[in-house]
């Protein structure tokens, strides 16, 4: 019955152990993903910084090649825009009609 019992505190204190090994993998895991993922954010913020430096220290004629510049609007696409934001905004031209003394509009009526 001895070693029945010791075996019983064998198995206990080897099943505490892999439980404990695998509570300390995880938190290390854990810790792991949070360095990866801080990381992965600075050499993200880093590599941007140095494209932007490296864009705006480049030559003018290799600037020019890569990224071109923006032709001046055509005048005559110039005059088109113009007609549609004016088709897009009409003038509202309203007449002002008086009222008479119990309220109602009057009318120009040449009849009466």
């Amino acid at each position: 019955m001895g070693v029945r019992l010791g075996m019983n505190y064998m198995e206990i204190a080897i099943i505490a152990l892999l439980i404990a090994s695998i509570a300390f993998q995880f938190f290390s895991l854990r810790i792991q993903a949070r360095m990866l993922r801080d990381s992965t954010a600075a050499l993200d913020y880093s590599l941007a910084e140095a494209l932007k430096t490296t864009i705006e220290n480049l030559p003018d004629a290799l600037r020019n090649q890569l990224m071109p510049e923006i032709e001046p609007i055509n005048p005559i696409q110039q005059i088109i825009a113009q007609m549609l934001q004016q088709k897009m905004n009409p003038t509202i031209e309203a007449t002002v009609m008086a009222r008479s003394e119990d309220g109602k509009f009057s009318t120009s009526d040449t009849s009466s």
